[in-house]
């Protein structure tokens, strides 16, 4: 599971590719619950995007981290079978839901001073 979190990040942050579990050399169920834990992850670096000045670059990883989250919910299945995914998909969605509010205020902001610099 740890394994496939980071090297599914490492994909999506370096190339901008989400690996398949066949690419990642791992089953499906560790596969899942790291793409869970990706999320995390997206949400730390879209932060330190906005911090630095990159919201814009922001919006690529929000929509990485919707897709990962509609893939969970493919597999909404017991947690027998799935070690504890819907747990880990809750979170996901939590995570998107407030790194999408953080994202939007960063724009919106961004573009109200680029705005206000232009009418100087």
């Amino acid at each position: 599971q740890e394994y496939a979190e980071a090297i599914s990040v490492y994909s999506i942050i370096t190339r901008n590719e989400i690996l398949t579990p066949a690419e990642v050399g791992v089953e499906l169920a560790n596969y899942l619950a790291g793409l869970g834990d990706v999320c995390g992850e997206l949400r730390r670096h879209i932060l330190d995007l906005i911090r630095s000045g990159r919201a814009k670059d922001g919006e690529y990883f929000l929509e990485v981290m919707e897709e990962i989250y509609y893939l969970l919910m493919l597999f909404d299945y017991p947690d027998a079978i799935t070690r504890g995914l819907r747990r880990k998909s809750d979170l996901a969605r939590s995570m998107l839901e407030r790194t999408r509010g953080d994202l939007t205020n960063a724009l919106e902001i961004s573009r109200m001073e680029s705005l206000f610099l232009k009418t100087k």
